[in-house]
């Protein structure tokens, strides 16, 4: 009777001891990740501390677009005007081409 006792104290203590040492294992496992989730959130910090400035160089970038394209808006639309009046007199050529050798969908000319 005596050694079924001491036995399963030993099998409680065995496990006890092992749930311990898994308990040890993830405490190194979890400080480890703590430490490189730290650094991470430092490095970080390190790289939006330098981006206010560059925000700000990158607006005052984006405003002085806007005002030259603002500036140059009527000379591309003159531009976009003579596109168009050009695409439309090669158009017309087009059809005085097309009435003299007018020709079915095969190819075959017609009288």
């Amino acid at each position: 009777m005596v050694w079924i006792v001491v036995t399963i104290h030993l099998l409680l203590s065995l496990g006890l001891l092992w749930a311990s040492w898994q308990a040890w294992q993830l405490r190194l496992v979890l400080n480890s990740v703590a430490s490189k989730v730290n650094g991470y959130a430092r490095a970080c910090e390190q790289g939006l501390s330098v981006s206010p400035p560059a925000i700000l160089i990158a607006q005052t970038g984006a405003a002085a677009a806007k005002v030259q394209y603002r500036n140059l808006l009527p000379q591309i639309k003159r531009v976009q005007l003579i596109l168009s009046i050009v695409n439309r007199v090669q158009g017309l050529g087009k059809l005085k081409g097309k009435s003299k050798n007018r020709s079915d969908r095969y190819g075959k000319r017609r009288r």
